[in-house]
């Protein structure tokens, strides 16, 4: 979706540079036209007019396309990456055929967005420049008219015959404004949805904020529920107890909610009901998040590993600060002698 705001950026360079070109064209050459005879300049400006409903009859049309190939392209791009990080399963399973028939099947939906956008177009086109073709017939015979009849001159004539021809592709151009505007509003939208997104703890009244400590002592869950959108609820009524220096094991079948119960004490849902107190006084949710995430360390079910050094993999941070604590302690654990055996350690 990022990569649909290009459509903005080129909206906004046209609105900036050619649309106020052309506007000055218009005015100028509309005005050297009525100079010389008001029928010739009408003639001419009814590109304006005719060109504006050509682009109001394709409008709907030609956004819902332009969607439509958005969505598309982003549903291919998606499934490309999801395929790469999976390509382990897949190769495994002998499912190459599978997963490659899927991805040809959404290239082939992109592709076909594409086609149908391209064939809209032409046929816009064609339209379009059959109606300035002709508008530009007529200029020609009016000026040979009244060129014959001595209203104008041969000069006259050849002037006239130069600044009308030129503002037809102006005038169409300005008229076909909105569909510049609209492609970008399209893309705009799409972005927007996840840009508007508001960040974490934004607007919220932190209470207790400045009494908390950031010591960790006790833990409680209290009659728990959650929920995910439009799903069944998953958890309902839990009750747990967390005290500092404890070890406690969930256990229970695939699916029955033991990873989101993490997931929502690291804050990443928000609980139905109930509530969870920190050392039985503060309620999670009026914590921060940030706050609460630097006292608690999670060993996640699958790790990542970034495109980093090993240290920066150990502590997810470039400040040397941190590289420095991390080597300390490596030392201390006699990990180095071990990590020194690959590349990339520092």
């Amino acid at each position: 979706r990022l990569n649909d705001t290009m459509r903005i950026q080129k909206s906004v360079a046209y609105l900036s540079g050619t649309f106020i070109i052309d506007f000055l064209i218009v005015i100028i050459s509309s005005a050297y036209l009525f100079s010389f005879h008001y029928s010739i300049a009408l003639t001419a400006l009814t590109a304006i007019p005719l060109m504006g409903f050509i682009a109001w009859k394709y409008n709907d049309r030609i956004i819902n396309q332009n969607t439509a190939i958005m969505a598309a392209y982003s549903a291919n791009e998606s499934n490309y990456i999801d395929t790469i990080q999976g390509v382990a399963v897949i190769k495994s399973s002998n499912k190459e055929n599978i997963f490659g028939s899927k991805i040809g099947t959404l290239f082939s939906q992109f592709q076909s967005s594409s086609i149908n956008l391209g064939k809209t177009g032409n046929q816009f086109n064609l339209i379009v420049e059959v109606s300035a073709t002709m508008i530009i017939l007529t200029i020609m015979a009016e000026t040979a008219y009244f060129t014959l009849e001595k209203v104008l001159k041969i000069g006259e004539m050849m002037a006239i015959l130069s600044i009308g021809i030129g503002i037809i592709p102006s005038c169409t151009r300005l008229m076909l404004t909105n569909l510049q505007i609209q492609e970008a509003k399209v893309a705009y939208n799409r972005m927007y949805e996840f840009a508007a997104i508001e960040p974490e703890d934004n607007n919220v009244s932190l209470v207790g904020e400045k009494e908390w400590n950031q010591l960790f002592k006790k833990l409680e869950i209290k009659n728990l529920s959650f929920r995910f959108a439009g799903k069944r609820q998953l958890l309902k009524d839990i009750n747990l107890t967390l005290k500092k220096g404890e070890i406690i094991a969930l256990i229970g079948e695939s699916g029955c909610g033991k990873s989101t119960i993490l997931q929502v004490l690291q804050k990443f849902y928000t609980q139905e009901s109930g509530y969870i107190l920190i050392n039985e006084k503060f309620d999670l949710t009026n914590l921060s998040t940030k706050n609460w995430r630097d006292i608690i360390s999670i060993v996640p079910q699958d790790v990542k590993l970034f495109n980093c050094t090993i240290l920066e993999n150990i502590c997810l941070s470039n400040l040397e600060k941190d590289l420095k604590l991390v080597i300390a302690h490596c030392e201390q654990l006699d990990l180095l002698s071990y990590f020194n055996q690959f590349r990339r350690v520092y």
